[in-house]
């Protein structure tokens, strides 16, 4: 697997059995127990939530964003309100990353969780 792999490179499949098991480390790490079916189900919401909001961020981003959310914050029951947080409190350190070194001119080296992005070629063209 690609560590800086996009959102948006995964097939749904591949997606899913990535998210049950980062849901299933979460329900361990938070003490927690959870039926098989509500893995199966949380996997598919957030799946679903990933590819429709966090597309840009790589699935190394989103399990950052749990362990830093597990070990860092307040929230102990976990549900998608929980999670959506705490991706969206991750993806804010690495929009201030990239605001440092792009607008700050900041040393990239200097500047944890910077990195560059990669660009990715889309075919925009139109059909009629």
């Amino acid at each position: 697997m690609n560590e800086h792999k996009a959102i948006s490179q995964y097939g749904l499949k591949e997606l899913k059995l990535e998210c049950a098991t980062l849901i299933s480390r979460t329900y361990l790490e938070l003490g927690q127990k959870s039926e098989a079916e509500t893995v199966v189900l949380m996997a598919k919401i957030l799946a679903d939530d990933l590819v429709r909001d966090f597309k840009s961020l790589s699935f190394t981003d989103i399990k950052e964003a749990f362990r830093q959310g597990v070990r860092k914050s307040d929230k102990f029951h976990f549900n998608v309100k929980t999670y959506y947080q705490w991706i969206l409190n991750y993806r804010a350190i690495l929009w201030d990353a990239t605001y440092q070194v792009r607008t700050m001119k900041a040393d990239p080296k200097q500047v944890p969780h910077f990195r560059e992005q990669a660009k990715l070629l889309m075919n925009k063209s139109k059909k009629i």
